[in-house]
């Protein structure tokens, strides 16, 4: 793939850490996606039917809609989209909500905390065919 077709890609990043979510959109723009940001589940939602992305990376534990409904929403709407869950886990353990993730649609997981090594590896192995 030539960086010319890398970067006609679209990833919706739906991550309410704003810190996290910037960092998440500097590293996918350094290897020649484009991005589109949401702080929110319901915003990530919006973002989602307005931009039609090739991937998405979200988060699963926000304050309103959550990753897991978020996930499910786009997988009725888009079922081949590529999405990769990101979690630091909560009351169960973020092995658990990842693995609910993944049996709900997220081809690829990832726990908090993790390296842009790890989120390069992640998004090459989501958007293998």
């Amino acid at each position: 793939m030539t960086t010319a077709e890398e970067y006609k890609r679209i990833v919706l990043v739906i991550e309410d850490d704003t810190m996290i979510r910037r960092m998440l959109c500097a590293a996918l723009h350094k290897m020649n996606f484009r991005t589109v940001e949401a702080p929110t589940g319901s915003s990530g939602l919006h973002a989602f039917k307005k931009t039609n992305p090739d991937l998405v990376i979200t988060d699963l534990i926000m304050p309103d809609e959550n990753g897991l409904q978020a996930i499910l929403k786009i997988r009725a709407a888009k079922p081949d989209v590529k999405i990769i869950a990101i979690s630091g886990g909560g009351r169960k353990g973020s092995e658990d909500i990842l693995e609910t993730a993944r049996d709900l649609g997220a081809r690829v997981t990832i726990k908090k905390p993790f390296t842009m090594t790890d989120i390069e590896k992640a998004v090459a192995a989501a958007l293998q065919e």
